[in-house]
């Protein structure tokens, strides 16, 4: 379109038109090859022609003919039916509670030298001296606590505060 109105104008007729026309970028566009491996590349391969058909699948009374349980009464095939599926049911429990339990193995001690006395229990290294004043500092924290919620409930005073007379 317009190359034809170019064409048309006098003037222009003899100059070169590329300044007027829609310069577009080139892409080069690559189409994707074909595998080796593809399957539309393959021919499949034809099945060997049987002119009998394949076995009939049997039936759910087959089934039962097969198994003695069509003969049997309503209410034992639905004893049976429910001894089965309790048992697919104790089966299963077994295995979810071994999964669970299979979480809870402690990890096996490791075997050093170091550190062992000659009973093969591992020797502490507990200063006990030190131990006996912890407790006895943390039991007086108690007993002191103790006595500031006592002072606190029976006559109004903050606890760490002291009363000005």
């Amino acid at each position: 379109m317009i190359k034809r109105e170019l064409a048309k104008d006098p003037k222009l007729a003899n100059e070169d038109w590329s300044r007027f026309l829609p310069q577009f970028a080139k892409k080069n566009v690559q189409t994707k090859k074909q595998k080796k491996g593809d399957k539309a590349g393959k021919k499949r391969e034809k099945k060997l022609y049987t002119p009998f058909p394949p076995a009939q699948t049997p039936s759910k009374v087959d089934l039962q003919l097969e198994s003695g349980e069509y003969f049997l009464s309503e209410r034992e095939r639905n004893s049976r039916r429910m001894a089965e599926k309790a048992e697919r049911a104790a089966a299963k429990k077994r295995s979810n509670k071994e999964a669970r339990e299979s979480e809870f193995i402690a990890p096996q001690p490791k075997q050093s030298s170091k550190g062992k006395s000659d009973n093969g229990i591992q020797a502490n290294n507990i200063d006990i001296e030190k131990f006996k004043s912890k407790l006895k500092r943390t039991s007086e924290k108690r007993v002191s606590f103790q006595n500031n919620v006592t002072n606190f409930v029976e006559l109004g005073e903050a606890p760490g505060k002291r009363r000005k007379k």
